[in-house]
């Protein structure tokens, strides 16, 4: 069950635990701290489960002629790429599920006519379309967003199942390495929680997370039934 923790409770937690006072640490001190340990264990979690943030973006609209397209704008707070579709009304979701871009297949495609046989190619912030679309669709990303960093005592987190006992740790790990004090005993518990976060942290453990199509074929997959089918 989520449990939201806000800035304020976990800056008096550590300072409580570890009788760091001010100024002995300061909260600006304890804010960087505490940010730094929640992006850590954000990015365990979606390591273990990249779909527990999945999002989808807004839609960007493919000029016919451009190939290169920024997704700061439409993703917004994105962090890592997990899928590309391309809007089709023929397919039963309405949206088609893009390949990624092979740069070893890279003379390999015919002039794609239509979205669906584009591949796509994420280099930092922009998207490529290759080959370079001569059709115009709409295109979305599935991707898994920044952590927001906590700025004021009433923003929260999602500690998520009382995880905030693994951030308060880590602070409190350096916290002591900060002032010289023994911090081997809370990195020994910071690592006894970790360990027990990775035994659970995956939320659906029903069905393995991908399987392979082995009837792809090399540089373009054959078409879908329901394409076949419509043509």
């Amino acid at each position: 069950m989520a449990s939201n923790v806000t800035l304020t409770v976990l800056q008096n937690t550590v300072r409580t635990r570890g009788e760091y006072r001010d100024p002995r640490i300061t909260d600006a001190e304890l804010l960087v701290y505490i940010n730094d340990s929640i992006a850590t264990l954000y990015d365990e979690l979606v390591r273990i489960d990249p779909s527990r943030y999945r999002t989808v973006s807004s839609s960007i609209a493919v000029v016919s002629g451009t190939s290169e397209y920024s997704i700061t704008s439409a993703a917004g707070t994105f962090y890592k790429l997990l899928g590309v579709e391309v809007e089709d009304s023929r397919a039963p979701t309405g949206w088609v599920t893009l390949q990624r871009y092979m740069f070893d297949e890279r003379n390999d495609y015919d002039l794609s006519t239509e979205g669906v046989d584009a591949r796509y190619e994420l280099r930092g912030q922009t998207l490529f379309l290759h080959p370079p679309p001569t059709w115009s669709a709409n295109v979305r990303l599935i991707f898994i967003p920044i952590t927001v960093a906590l700025a004021s005592g009433g923003d929260t987190w999602d500690s998520v199942n009382k995880w905030t006992e693994w951030v308060v740790l880590d602070v409190l790990v350096k916290c002591a390495m900060k002032e010289g004090d023994d911090w081997q005993g809370w990195a020994s518990e910071r690592e006894r929680k970790m360990r027990a976060i990775r035994g659970i942290a995956d939320v659906d453990v029903g069905q393995p997370r991908q399987r392979v199509d082995v009837y792809r074929t090399r540089g373009r997959r054959r078409r879908r039934w329901w394409r076949g089918s419509i043509r």
